[in-house]
């Protein structure tokens, strides 16, 4: 539709729509599982081609919304066979991508719906040659998740607030908070660290998320508890084996206690 108010009840609706449907009613049998995942197919297509294309900010925002609640449903329903292996690097980082909008709206809903996406690339497993782009968009993901987060830790600094308007700083609030809650998801469905690369971004993440536990006098409420949240959706086994030689396990303890 031309007019871009219609494109973005649309694009809201899609997202409802995508809470809703997945059910284990729809994923129940063969047939429904068919009908299920060419819905599925329908909507990732449509709403990547407007996170990509379209010039409306506000269509781009709920085209993002409608794909975050479409990869939740995916995630709560166990349902992420659904879309192939491409399919998801691919909208994964288109909406990575778009974590750096210029719009406000647009990074917010990214933030939140590249943790749901982010999910699920952690769990998947391709063959060698997806096995490679997976890990890629992973990296991503988490570096892009840790940015966020360090600008948050930031705030801390009077320098910096005192650099910064109050629409920037709130702004870096919300993504902040966003971003603590999206790692936490993302951090949660690593099981296995199969590349240092990996291993080395995941350390960065936990780094940031425990360098707002030391601020935590200085910074939001909201974005010192999604961080600790976040810490606590490691595996044990997983938080030691990154941070063992660093004595990032013993600072967790500290600033939590």
């Amino acid at each position: 539709d031309p007019k871009a108010d219609v494109r973005r009840a649309a694009c809201k609706a899609v997202g409802e729509f995508s809470s809703e449907y997945l059910t284990g009613k729809t994923l129940s049998g063969p047939w429904q599982k068919t009908i299920t995942e060419t819905i599925v197919h329908q909507i990732c297509e449509t709403m990547s081609k407007l996170v990509k294309e379209d010039t409306n900010a506000g269509a781009r925002s709920m085209a993002i919304f409608a794909l975050g609640n479409l990869a939740l449903a995916m995630n709560e329903h166990d349902a992420t066979e659904l879309l192939a292996v491409e399919t998801v690097v691919d909208l994964s980082n288109s909406i990575n991508a778009a974590m750096s909008d210029s719009n406000d709206k647009v990074a917010g809903n990214a933030i939140r719906s590249i943790g749901h996406w982010g999910g699920i690339l952690a769990r998947l497993k391709g063959g060698r040659q997806s096995e490679s782009r997976l890990s890629q968009s992973l990296l991503g993901v988490l570096d892009g998740l840790t940015e966020r987060v360090a600008r948050a830790v930031a705030l801390a600094s009077k320098e910096k607030q005192s650099s910064m308007s109050w629409k920037e700083r709130s702004t870096a609030k919300k993504h902040g908070w966003g971003a603590c809650h999206s790692l936490g998801r993302v951090l949660g469905s690593i099981t296995v660290l199969s590349e240092s690369s990996i291993e080395q971004s995941l350390f960065r993440g936990v780094e940031q998320l425990i360098q707002c536990l030391k601020q935590a006098p200085l910074l939001s409420e909201k974005v010192i508890l999604a961080a600790m949240a976040a810490l606590r959706a490691l595996k044990p086994l997983q938080l030691v084996g990154v941070t063992g030689k660093s004595g990032l396990v013993g600072d967790a303890l500290v600033c939590c206690c």
